[in-house]
């Protein structure tokens, strides 16, 4: 785990510099290939960082990482890192921040692509955090895993109303 990472609520005019990561890894993620998948993501993106369901990992200034999430419905919605800051436990470490927003009392579940040719997310982080492979689904034509991690596995720290500071 690098210790210069610094994961932070994502504000507003973080804005451009997620939707620069987003561009680096859009290969990856095939509702992403259009540019209006691209302008559906700004906006997802946006409304989440308003309603304070967003994290960013910033490495020596630059943006490394992002997290998305809805605490409505106990949801991963977007995980990506920098091809150039992989392998550092920037995942982790957002994945951590993220559930501990979320509700311990309910499962947490994620949609995930399969690794494959390294363009997918690595099960392992997935595994190591609690979640399990519920199913497999098709979701525009590619197979993507439907992810759980069960509600009495709890959550690192505990829900906090306000886990972003004000």
């Amino acid at each position: 785990m690098d210790r210069q990472v610094e994961i932070r609520p994502a504000a507003p005019q973080d804005l451009d510099a997620w939707m620069e990561l987003v561009d680096q890894v859009r290969w990856s993620f095939p509702s992403l290939d259009t540019e209006e998948g691209l302008a559906h993501c700004r906006r997802m993106i946006y409304q989440g960082i308003l309603n304070k369901n967003a994290f960013c990992a910033w490495y020596r200034g630059k943006l490394a990482g992002v997290v998305l999430f809805s605490t409505g419905r106990n949801m991963l919605r977007f995980l990506a890192v920098a091809p150039g800051y992989r392998r550092r436990g920037i995942a982790t470490q957002l994945l951590n921040a993220m559930l501990a927003c979320l509700d311990p009392e309910r499962d947490v579940v994620a949609a995930v692509l399969p690794a494959g040719d390294g363009d997918g997310e690595q099960p392992g982080l997935y595994e190591s955090l609690g979640f399990y492979r519920k199913r497999t689904l098709c979701t525009l034509g590619y197979p993507v895993w439907q992810l759980v991690r069960k509600k009495q596995y709890g959550v690192p720290g505990s829900r906090r109303r306000g886990c972003f500071p004000a």
